[in-house]
């Protein structure tokens, strides 16, 4: 297993939006819940977003639509299943040969995401990958 980890941050970015007071558009700071992989202690790489529930993007600190995705995105790099996500979701196509990262992510999102603190957290992919091995010897994959 590689020494990856995960880092979610909350950035300050410009946006574009229509203001109807106004009639124009104009810039505004927004705050946007960006995930990074850390390899070997060096940022590579933005976490991919498979939007299942949140089109929004990422969150974390609560049980909604972003943190589900996030449980998942987070659960398919450790588990390997990254491209067999983004299969089942082109095809949206859910049963329980679903990848194991499909059926395990609400249940980590409650137990694990939700618990991150708002501004920020900071886990390992050993961390993912143990919980994910417990959550098979308890069988917690029945439960969603």
């Amino acid at each position: 297993m590689s020494d990856r980890t995960f880092v979610g941050t909350r950035e300050r970015v410009k946006s574009t939006v229509w203001s109807d007071v106004k009639q124009q558009e104009e810039e505004i700071d927004v705050v946007r819940a960006v995930v990074r992989i850390h390899q070997e202690g060096r940022p590579d790489r933005e976490l991919t977003h498979h939007v299942l529930h949140a089109p929004g993007g990422f969150d974390w600190g609560t049980e909604g639509a972003g943190p589900a995705d996030l449980a998942l995105a987070l659960l398919a790099e450790a588990c390997d299943e990254v491209a067999t996500v983004k299969g089942y979701l082109e095809r949206r196509e859910f049963t329980e040969t679903s990848p194991e990262s499909m059926r395990l992510h609400q249940l980590y999102k409650r137990r694990i995401v939700s618990k991150f603190k708002p501004e920020g957290f900071t886990i390992d992919e050993v961390r993912v990958s143990r919980w994910v091995a417990a959550a098979r010897r308890r069988d917690d994959a029945s439960v969603r």
